[in-house]
């Protein structure tokens, strides 16, 4: 079974709508707690940056997104993907 914790380490695609209301964000999962997850994203850091005035910091952001903010969660498995269109 796939959990959250066993993709700790890997890009998944979240859709976070207090950071964009219509577009799913990537993310690297970082950690996960009982309340939500630690990710880091460069289309979530950088506008944020921008509204700070830095265009630049000596380190990556992470932020915690608690699961009350997550709409969805989109990670991945290590088999192949097909679509419909594809195999007609």
């Amino acid at each position: 079974m796939l959990t959250l914790q066993a993709m700790i380490g890997t890009e998944i695609i979240a859709f976070v709508p207090i950071f964009h209301k219509t577009q799913l964000q990537p993310l690297k999962l970082h950690n996960v707690e009982a309340g939500g997850i630690w990710a880091e994203s460069q289309t979530i850091e950088e506008p944020i940056l921008k509204r700070i005035g830095l265009t630049a910091i000596p380190k990556s952001a992470v932020f915690f997104l608690p699961f009350s903010q997550i709409v969805c969660i989109l990670g991945s498995l290590d088999v192949p993907y097909i679509s419909d269109e594809a195999v007609r």
